[in-house]
């Protein structure tokens, strides 16, 4: 009994592990997805399935690059770059964004990352 015990509390710590990729305790909702189209001073414009979405990057926001979650900073963004922006959706409608996630217009789908 407590060889399975051991084994799950080592299984547990693993998966739990995975699941603070990307600081998943402060996602809430849904992230915004989409392909930059323009880079402004502190924001930049996706172009998602529902349209147009300002996102304003913080002092704080935190970056990750690639399907293996690189640290990463702002300036890597660039336009084409398809991005998954996890944030505070304003009144404005604008997301202020508290992490987003980097996938380069040559990389693979960025839907499978989605899902890590």
């Amino acid at each position: 009994m407590s060889k399975n015990y051991v084994l799950l509390t080592i299984v547990s710590l693993l998966l739990s592990s995975t699941s603070f990729a990307h600081d998943g305790v402060k996602h809430e909702g849904k992230p915004v997805e989409g392909k930059v189209t323009e880079i402004k001073n502190g924001s930049l414009l996706l172009s998602t399935e529902k349209g147009s979405v300002t996102v304003s990057l913080e002092q704080n926001t935190k970056y990750e690059l690639g399907m293996d979650g690189d640290k990463a900073k702002k300036s890597d963004i660039e336009v084409g770059d398809f991005l998954m922006v996890e944030g505070t959706k304003l009144s404005t409608k604008e997301v202020s964004a508290s992490e987003v996630m980097i996938h380069k217009a040559n990389e693979g789908s960025a839907k499978e990352h989605s899902a890590h």
